[in-house]
């Protein structure tokens, strides 16, 4: 079952793209979500299409607020994916601005939540993939 938060989530991001006032969209990231984005860096994203609109938002939350970013992909309960895991795309944009990201690190960083055991071990699986086996 997928946790409403992540439903509710990809349902709004989906949304923002198709926005024709960018200040709005600024907005909505901001008091929604917690991001934190120029209006110039806004308008840039709103061209995209909506999937990739979302993977660029998620790449500009962590890199300028890695840690808000990665807090609130540890509150959601992530299903198993086949496809993109969110959570792991969260984890490789973190490592970009936080290259001695490992789990212990991450342990640290994160508050308690019910993606916190998953997204520590896709931090481990990256930084030390027999760890898991």
């Amino acid at each position: 079952m997928t946790d409403e938060k992540l439903m509710k989530f990809h349902q709004r991001i989906s949304q923002l793209p198709l926005m024709t006032d960018t200040l709005k969209v600024k907005e909505v990231l901001s008091k929604e979500y917690g991001i934190q984005l120029s209006l110039h860096e806004t308008r840039m994203l709103c061209g995209f299409a909506p999937k990739i609109f979302t993977f660029r938002v998620i790449e500009l939350w962590v890199a300028k607020q890695p840690r808000e970013a990665l807090a609130w992909a540890a509150s959601i309960s992530w299903p198993q994916f086949t496809g993109v895991d969110l959570l792991q795309f969260f984890i490789e944009a973190a490592r970009k601005v936080l290259p001695n990201l490992n789990r212990d690190a991450l342990d640290k960083m994160l508050p308690d939540g019910p993606g916190k055991a998953k997204a520590l071990d896709l931090a481990e699986a990256a930084t030390d993939p027999y760890s898991l086996a």
